[in-house]
């Protein structure tokens, strides 16, 4: 047995904050297996949508395609975690040195790998948008409203996602209505509630862009991942030296 405060702090520590990261892993790893395989995560005709919004600074890959990979990296990000997870448990339960050691080495160069990417978010986050809303601006004035399969089915498709979102256009109502316009905007533009469903509005009372609201609620949970993420440094920060003070007195007890 490890003798010291010191030495039983950190092991019980390692345990916890590990236990967390098992459960933490598996929670990323279903939701990237929930947008992956869900069937009703997007309806088809909002996907329809994003298979035709493309981003150059992505080599040109499509928003729903780049989703999609996304969701790859989510399932195969919770299960490093888990496994890492399940690797410090073992460690600290059982004391064997060599694995606190990889297991160290490997949660440092997590470390790295998280900082990095966290770094290219956010210096691409100003051109991701950038592109999309240009792209999908293109794409709504180009097809909403006007006659032809294709343009027909672009049309459903955004007005699911108005419906979806409560909101219109992609800036505003003037992506599908000029503004020198008189008619009146579709029901799927209009705010609604159960008691008076809408039929049809005027630009002055439409919902407001879609870019505009799916920013804000992109940047709000943008905000709670970039806290959750700090916290997740600074718990694999603790792991790592208290994975070090375990070896250490191990290593003074003579345990392999």
């Amino acid at each position: 047995m490890v003798a010291g405060c010191g030495a039983n702090l950190a092991k019980v520590v390692l345990v916890v904050v590990n236990i967390i990261f098992l459960l933490l892993g598996l929670g990323i790893a279903v939701a990237g297996l929930y947008f992956k395989f869900g069937e009703d995560f997007l309806q088809d005709d909002i996907k329809d949508v994003l298979d035709n919004i493309n981003l150059d600074m992505v080599g040109g890959v499509d928003i729903y395609t780049m989703l999609d990979r996304m969701s790859n990296i989510f399932i195969v990000v919770g299960f490093i975690i888990f496994a890492i997870g399940f690797f410090g448990c073992c460690g600290a339960c059982c004391q064997w040195r060599w694995m606190l050691v990889i297991y160290a080495i490997i949660v440092i160069l997590l470390m790295i790998v998280q900082i990095a990417g966290i770094a290219l978010f956010a210096s691409f986050k100003g051109e991701i948008n950038s592109s999309f809303s240009d792209e999908a601006t293109k794409l709504i004035t180009d097809n909403y409203g006007k006659a032809g399969d294709d343009h027909e089915k672009i049309t459903k498709a955004f007005n699911n996602l108005f419906n979806t979102f409560q909101c219109c256009g992609i800036y505003n109502s003037t992506d599908i209505v000029p503004k020198s316009s008189a008619t009146f905007l579709p029901s799927q533009c209009c705010p609604s509630t159960a008691a008076t469903p809408a039929t049809t509005c005027s630009a002055s009372l439409a919902n407001e862009g879609c870019f505009t609201k799916l920013d804000n609620l992109f940047s709000k949970y943008t905000t709670i991942f970039i806290a959750v993420g700090v916290c997740i440094l600074v718990f694999q920060l603790l792991c790592v030296i208290f994975s070090f003070c375990l070896c250490t007195a191990i290593s003074r007890e003579g345990a392999v």
